[in-house]
């Protein structure tokens, strides 16, 4: 096909305007086998060479509370639940202390030595402690009526995969212990120079705890502030905490540590919390308040039943009736 062009007075300088702009158009657009099609995705562009590592902006990682020395294992229990610290311990040892601090009995057929774990669980069920900390390693749990711990208390926790014993078998399925089992039982005894080891592994962490809360993170505060111990260091931390510190999570972190208090302090300062004008924090305050279990502290509650946030005025009812 040949393309015929106009000559004539001005008709060469249209002609050469012309062809200039059917070149340049088709040196932009390139090959047609080159150009993305309507609707297709474009390849990413990479990032230039040239562009510093600063550009890129890095997401802070989340504060860690100390870990105790490698191998050991700090295990504590309160009304809330159970809290763990380990640091690479043996499994066999973080057991024993779940075992002593939650009640159950330990039995364990088959465990390797050379197992460790490293936790960090805070009010958490004794369950999902365990999950955890015996990952990949069998066990079962045994649950029954306990005077102390009621219905449905964990009473024994079996770890390994143990011989094949048809009295054994026989007796579980019974539901009735066998003697061999009354004499496999041994007691635990822990010695003064244990308890003095414990003792002082709760106080390290807890200093470390307390110079955390002065940080100037309010993220690193407020983390810190949630593993306070309700003791008279502790309650006084906290009811500085809620009085003057700027971010209402940390202030909502230091109401939750009063839950385990039982003193008439921690009670104190909780209810002075329910004036906070942050929602999670009267919130907080009142979850705590709920493990006093002191219905003379309901008529301090009912103002909140006129609170101006709905959640806080539901959270309030239940308390309540949870207190009645």
């Amino acid at each position: 096909m040949s393309t015929g062009i106009v000559s004539g007075p001005g008709g060469c300088g249209l002609g050469v305007a012309l062809i200039v702009l059917l070149l340049h158009g088709s040196a932009c657009e390139g090959p047609a086998d080159e150009r993305p099609l309507a609707g297709a995705e474009r390849a990413a562009v990479p990032a230039s060479p040239e562009a510093p590592a600063s550009a890129v902006p890095r997401q802070a990682e989340p504060p860690q509370l100390p870990a105790p020395p490698e191998g050991s294992v700090i295990v504590w229990a309160s009304a809330r639940g159970v809290s763990a610290l380990a640091n690479r311990a043996p499994v066999r040892a973080v057991l024993e202390e779940l075992a002593r601090e939650s009640g159950f009995e330990l039995e364990i057929a088959q465990l390797e030595k050379r197992a460790r774990v490293t936790l960090r669980a805070r009010d958490a069920r004794t369950e999902e402690v365990l999950a955890e900390a015996l990952r990949g390693i069998p066990y079962s749990l045994d649950f029954g009526s306990d005077p102390d711990g009621g219905a449905g208390a964990l009473l024994r926790v079996r770890v390994g995969r143990p011989a094949d014993d048809p009295a054994k078998r026989v007796a579980a399925a019974l539901g009735s212990p066998t003697p061999r089992d009354e004499a496999d039982r041994e007691p635990r005894v822990i010695t003064a120079g244990e308890v003095e080891r414990r003792a002082a592994q709760l106080e390290e962490l807890q200093a470390e705890i307390l110079a955390q809360v002065e940080d100037p993170d309010a993220t690193t505060r407020a983390e810190a502030a949630r593993w306070l111990q309700p003791d008279v260091e502790g309650l006084a931390v906290a009811e500085r905490l809620l009085a003057v510190d700027p971010s209402p999570d940390v202030r909502a972190a230091a109401a939750e540590s009063l839950a385990d208090g039982d003193s008439v302090g921690a009670v104190s300062v909780l209810l002075g919390a329910l004036d906070d004008p942050d929602p999670r924090v009267v919130m907080a305050a009142l979850d705590a308040l709920e493990f006093a279990g002191d219905a003379t502290i309901i008529p301090a509650l009912s103002p909140l039943l006129q609170h101006r946030d709905v959640a806080v005025r539901e959270r309030t009812i239940e308390a309540i009736e949870f207190l009645e």
